[in-house]
């Protein structure tokens, strides 16, 4: 038989936090996946941080229609696994964030400016203003290690030092094994620091020379080693260390999971039974499950109430209705083609969100443009209006499935992630969108890049690719989209009483309180998390918690 090795998830998230304690992200599709004691910060007020979790799984070529099986140390023949970890940030160093300027193979103009453009030597460049600490591996279970300035084991490091007021980036996050040899991966602490010089609030939401910030990315690698001695490579993984999502219940509309599947599906021929890469259209034949491809856009839509005042008294859908095969027109109960109608046309993504059309939500170069579904969520809605779907609905919404696969485990982690605006993003931006940076066959699994200098034209990544055009620092492009951006994840306004008596709730602005850029920086980790009420009978769904601001 033909062993081979892969570490899923393919790509992994982890985010911020300021607490030392943290907690596994979602690794179920479909299903919440808070901290044990159901709190998000731990017992001094701290703010956990998310980890994400890594298992390597054992393919047989010899039977490729086997489930993919989790390999454990101290199992099977398996004496242990070793993991490598490089993060790095790269934000500093790399081109300033301009909307759509340098997407796709043209890349960044030759005058595209550079943040921090005064320091214009290239090694200077590199050794002050990129992030660094280079790889940390651990060689067993049960193991840890830090990822801070000085514990490199002797590989290079670049770090930029203390800024003007004093402060510092040392660490970017920390790694452990488990008793199995599982990787657990935890980013930073939510750290940005600032010139001395510059002024409380004002900033822009994506270009502040002089700052750094601790998010993070980079590729997860590793090897199994035997009982005889041998070892086996094990194809790598990545991580992308963002921001905290302060709505882990609410799924974004366009998940970044949703983002990726539409790249591939349309620019790999990823999945052929929907699109035919010969004539670049989708199928007409295509039906979608109602279960799984219709009733999750639906039900995302209905739960933006609970974090956007422009959802209220929206969405309220009739799913067994709409699920029926042919639609029976019923009082209260909009028909899918007048659903349909509403939505506003991938190709007119440069109209204003306010056009009329859903989702009414920002888009990609800012005002003036407007979020849309994928092209391939767009097909397949426009399938459903027409009747062409797999009538699958069980009657209610269905128990999720509680099993760990090598592929749930990649759709957990990436379907918990904004798949647009990109204007530049949560976790990532547009780059996510480029088929040059995964590797093929399309398995949702970044490519390495063979040297750093192939990032103005990315075949491939190296640490800190991911991240380094989003805002920076990150918390200046959390305080300025407070309006029709991402509010699944950064919340407009919430609902505050969980026993209240209507579905509405009592309305707040989630960051009511800071007012102004540097004070998110301050005080980002102080804001309330959305969380599902404790009696599911509740009206108010869901509501804000563990506030620590008044």
């Amino acid at each position: 038989m033909a062993k081979q090795y892969k570490i899923h998830p393919a790509i992994g998230i982890a985010r911020v936090g300021t607490s030392a304690e943290t907690f596994i992200g979602p690794e179920i599709p479909g299903q919440l996946a808070p901290p044990e004691d159901g709190r998000y910060r731990d017992t001094t007020g701290e703010l956990r941080r998310q980890a994400a979790r890594y298992w390597v799984f054992e393919y047989d070529s010899d039977q490729p229609e086997a489930a993919p099986q989790p390999v454990a140390a101290a199992a099977n023949g398996v004496a242990r696994i070793e993991w490598t970890v490089h993060l790095a940030n790269k934000k500093a160093f790399w081109f300033e964030f301009l909307g759509l300027q340098g997407e796709g193979t043209a890349g960044y103009p030759a005058t595209h400016p550079l943040r921090n453009a005064g320091v214009i030597n290239g090694a200077q460049r590199r050794n002050r203003l990129i992030i660094d600490p280079g790889p940390r591996t651990l060689t067993g279970a049960n193991q840890s290690i830090d990822i801070v300035k000085g514990n490199s084991g002797g590989h290079p490091e670049t770090w930029p030092g203390k800024q003007t007021d004093g402060k510092e980036i040392r660490a970017l996050g920390s790694m452990s094994t488990d008793a199995q040899g599982r990787l657990l991966l935890a980013g930073g602490f939510g750290t940005s620091v600032k010139p001395g010089t510059t002024p409380d609030g004002g900033l822009h939401f994506a270009n502040n020379d002089g700052w750094f910030d601790d998010v993070a990315d980079g590729p997860v690698s590793a090897r199994v080693v035997f009982d005889d001695g041998t070892m086996q490579p094990v194809e790598p993984a990545w991580v992308i260390v963002g921001p905290p999502d302060y709505a882990p219940p609410i799924e974004n509309i366009v998940t970044m999971h949703d983002a990726i599947f539409d790249m591939a599906v349309r620019q790999l021929n990823a999945a052929p039974q929907l699109f035919d890469a010969a004539t670049n259209q989708f199928k007409a034949d295509y039906q979608p499950s109602f279960t799984r491809e219709i009733y999750p856009i639906l039900r995302r839509a209905a739960e933006y109430v609970w974090v956007i005042d422009e959802a209220r008294g929206h969405h309220r859908w009739n799913y067994t209705a709409l699920a029926r095969k042919p639609f029976v027109p019923a009082a209260g109960v909009l028909p899918p083609t007048v659903i349909f109608a509403r939505l506003r046309a991938p190709e007119n993504w440069e109209n204003s969100h306010l056009d009329g059309f859903m989702p009414k939500l920002r888009g990609d170069n800012g005002d003036g443009t407007a979020l849309t579904l994928t092209r391939t969520q767009y097909h397949s809605l426009n399938q459903w209006k027409q009747g062409l779907f797999q009538d699958d609905w069980p009657g209610a919404p269905p128990p999720p499935d509680i099993t760990i696969s090598a592929t749930r485990l990649d759709r957990a982690a990436l379907e918990n992630c904004t798949g647009g605006a990109f204007f530049p993003g949560i976790e990532a931006g547009w780059i996510l969108r480029d088929p040059r940076i995964y590797q093929t066959p399309f398995c949702f699994r970044f490519k390495p890049a063979l040297a750093f200098d192939q990032e103005r034209d990315p075949n491939g990544l190296t640490p800190g690719s991911v991240t380094m055009r989003s805002a920076l620092p990150w918390q200046a492009d959390f305080y300025q989209c407070d309006d029709q951006w991402w509010p699944a994840q950064r919340p407009n306004q919430v609902r505050l009483n969980a026993a209240a008596t209507s579905a509405s709730g009592t309305d707040s602005q989630w960051d009511k309180g800071i007012n102004d850029e540097v004070e998110m920086v301050q005080n980002w980790w102080r804001l309330g998390v959305v969380v599902p009420a404790a009696n599911p009978a509740s009206p108010a769904k869901f509501h804000q918690a563990e506030r620590d601001l008044p």
